[in-house]
């Protein structure tokens, strides 16, 4: 039952996409484990989690390097996120209004579960759904974080219950799932043991479905009340070039590679746009260290005019002489071929572009392909630039030069909420992310990544405009819906193109801070505070019970 429910909670995902199975496979995943003592309901969680995330991040198969890393990092990476939930099953029943015995059955246990009272099973429930989310802000941040895939993001496609992440972020989103997992198995358990007795089923469902409604009910408001006509709008061009990753390390190819990017991009750049977009590792060489690269680059922008936003590693030389701290960074070109700014990436993937501990654990790099690694960055910078007026077509008359202001997220910079949340300051017009998910080839990694990024504009109710390598180059806009996307068209939607988008531009006056925004995320951790708090009193609690 664990492992059928894990791969259900998968499938809830891209690519299958079956979003109402995580209203289910959370409450499997406990239910499974219903009678258990505390060792044999942490492995059921276990091994639910290993069945979850071997099935739905398989796509760490596909980097290509020695099938050993691969190999190695997948099954490290899923036998570690098994530990959440098996954490929140052992702790969730260890808080239960019933204690099981030793050899108790699963229907036993289930009797007794359900004779326990409504209030009971109704606060038990809310509190599991308090520790899942507790366990996800965990997740989100210890070993630098990994908050992929959260539940609540499995329901990306239902617009008016996203919304909600602009007041709690994707925390409340998948408190409620969890909420509702939980409750809707726990209901099918009682009402399968008294089947003549409805009100049971009722009192245990009701309170989730009236408050799920509600949330969908103001997530319409919402949406119905967004400007529907924005006072301005920004013409960009997004190049996707579609590199494998195996050309990408290779040198040796380097000249012919980015000689082909500028040949294609000034064929796209007939569309007179007012920026242009590059992805992440579209140039192979540093922009400022290496001549032929800075003259290609700032050349372009003087020929068409334009702006320009383009991925390229960059070096610091350090006071002391030693090996020069290098980054994985962003530049702004100006249309008279100035760099303008220039963004550091801050968060850093593990064992793909740092080691950790290396410097007192050398053996580390034995189980990584890279050979050296990025510093980070230390915040975000403001990406400022004038777009040219525009002639009135109905009058003839020229407009005026707007100001705005583009944030750039790096790579998968855009899976984390507190990133986006700070580089969106209140002169913030844009998101920009720029990545490149060329490591993992065609697979669900580009979907799976690319509905972060989705969330991240809900929450700061700000367009995200996401130019990548080869796959998943769209816009999302502050409603959380994806732009140019042609899924029919899988050769068009990871192979070499380019897309001429005109995005439409919040008014400063109706772009207040949402209360994620200006509050982030209190719920989140409010959750895993609560959490905290409930075992301490509830170990507590048992400890006073008589034996």
């Amino acid at each position: 039952m664990a492992v059928l429910a894990g791969v259900l909670l998968s499938l809830a995902f891209p690519p299958v996409r079956m979003a109402g199975l995580a209203w289910l496979a959370p409450g499997l995943i406990l239910f499974a484990a219903l009678g258990c003592r505390s060792g044999p309901a942490f492995r059921v969680g276990f091994v639910a989690g290993v069945a979850h995330f071997s099935t739905s991040l398989y796509w760490l198969l596909y980097i290509p390097v020695n099938k050993f890393y691969p190999l190695l990092g997948w099954v490290a990476v899923s036998t570690y996120l098994a530990l959440y939930p098996a954490a929140w099953v052992w702790v969730s029943w260890r808080i239960a209004p019933v204690r099981f015995q030793a050899d108790e059955s699963w229907v036993a246990a289930a009797r007794r579960f359900a004779a326990t009272s409504l209030l009971a099973r109704g606060g038990w429930a809310l509190s599991a759904a308090m520790l899942w989310v507790g366990l996800d802000m965990v997740r989100g941040w210890m070993l630098t974080g990994f908050p992929w895939n959260l539940l609540g993001m499995s329901q990306y496609e239902l617009l008016p219950l996203i919304q909600i992440v602009s007041v709690t972020g994707v925390p409340g989103l998948s408190f409620l799932v969890a909420w509702g997992a939980v409750v809707l198995v726990m209901a099918a358990v009682v009402h399968g043991l008294n089947p003549a007795q409805r009100r049971l089923w009722l009192g245990d469902f009701l309170p989730v479905a009236v408050f799920g409604l509600g949330v969908w009910l103001w997530g319409a408001r919402e949406i119905w009340r967004y400007p529907a006509a924005p006072a301005s709008s920004l013409r960009v061009l997004m190049i996707q070039p579609s590199v494998p990753q195996t050309l990408i390390w290779d040198g040796r190819g380097n000249s012919n590679r980015f000689n082909h990017l500028l040949e294609f991009t000034e064929l796209a750049l007939r569309t007179r746009p007012d920026l242009l977009l590059w992805p992440e590792a579209a140039i192979p060489e540093t922009l400022c260290y290496d001549e032929p690269t800075y003259r290609a680059v700032t050349n372009l922008a003087r020929k068409y005019g334009v702006w320009m936003i383009v991925g390229s590693d960059h070096a610091e030389p350090k006071a002391s002489g030693k090996e020069p701290d290098y980054f994985n960074s962003s530049f702004l070109v100006s249309p008279s071929g100035r760099l303008a700014a220039r963004y550091d990436k801050q968060k850093l993937v593990i064992f793909g572009e740092y080691v950790p501990l290396v410097d007192w654990l050398p053996f580390v790099k034995m189980f990584t392909p890279i050979s050296g690694g990025f510093a980070r960055g230390k915040h975000p910078v403001p990406f400022a630039f004038t777009v040219p007026p525009r002639t009135n077509e109905a009058s003839g008359t020229m407009g005026t030069p707007r100001r705005l202001v583009a944030s750039v997220l790096i790579c998968f910079e855009d899976v984390f909420a507190d990133l986006a949340r700070a580089a969106a300051t209140e002169e913030t017009d844009i998101l920009v992310n720029l990545t490149n998910d060329g490591w993992f080839s065609q697979s669900a990694a580009q979907w799976q990544h690319a509905i972060s990024a989705l969330f991240r504009a809900v929450e700061v109710r700000r367009p995200l405009l996401r130019c990548t390598n080869n796959g998943l180059t769209t816009w999302v806009d502050p409603l959380g819906q994806m732009h140019e996307l042609y899924p029919e068209d899988l050769e068009y939607q990871f192979g070499e193109t380019f897309k001429a988008m005109t995005i439409p531009i919040p008014d400063a006056a109706t772009r207040t801070p949402t209360f994620y925004q200006r509050h982030g995320d209190w719920f989140g951790w409010g959750c895993a505070i609560g959490g905290l708090l409930l075992v301490g009193v509830r170990r507590r609690f048992r400890e006073a019970e008589p034996r």
